[in-house]
């Protein structure tokens, strides 16, 4: 398994970081936490600005129901480099989740720009900006065109089309919305109840 080839490698050199990080993200993708947070630990103690190891520490947090962990995780690596685009949208999120949509933008702003186009996290970064354009500006037009973009990368997530819709019908735009809804019914897909 990859995980006995990690832990192989780091036998060998059990002083390398590298390879202690690669077991810690091994252990993190089998979902093995309490193995993979120690290893993180060990990292961020020999390198406390490690970029890829404190967001994974901030995932580990989240999991675990440790909100300002996280938070403290996230703004870490940020500092550490503040073009990584998991960090900055995992903060932004929080802060939106806060109510500070002022206060993420500028983060989101920064994932997209640093972002390459088949970044994992691109999607959601997009989703989530869409979101800070309709509590700021009541720019639902903007909003929209955002979670089409996101939607356009990730088709199958609910909520970005839950979203879409909401903004649609928020510009005035039914008939687009209505589209967008039969659109998702084709797809398959079933929206959160609490959007519509």
């Amino acid at each position: 398994s990859g995980v006995m080839q990690c832990k192989q490698r780091l036998d060998r050199k059990p002083g390398d970081l590298d390879l202690a990080y690669g077991l810690a993200y091994c252990h993190y993708i089998a979902g093995q936490l309490d193995h993979a947070e120690p290893l993180l630990l060990r990292v961020i103690g020999e390198k406390p600005e490690h970029a890829a190891a404190l967001p994974l520490l901030g995932l580990i947090s989240m999991k675990r129901d440790r909100p300002e962990q996280q938070r403290e995780y996230y703004e870490r690596a940020v500092r550490a480099d503040p073009k990584h685009v998991m960090a900055n949208t995992k903060l932004a999120s929080m802060y939106q989740d806060k109510g500070d949509f002022h206060g993420a933008r500028s983060m989101l702003q920064r994932a997209i720009k640093s972002a390459p186009p088949d970044d994992p996290h691109l999607p959601l970064t997009l989703h989530l900006l869409g979101n800070s354009y309709a509590s700021i500006e009541y720019d639902f037009v903007k909003e929209s065109e955002l979670h089409r973009q996101a939607i356009a990368l990730d088709p199958k997530r609910p909520l970005f089309h839950a979203n879409l819709i909401v903004a649609l019908l928020s510009a005035g735009r039914a008939k687009d919305a209505h589209r967008a809804l039969q659109a998702t019914k084709d797809a398959r897909l079933t929206l959160p109840n609490q959007s519509l």
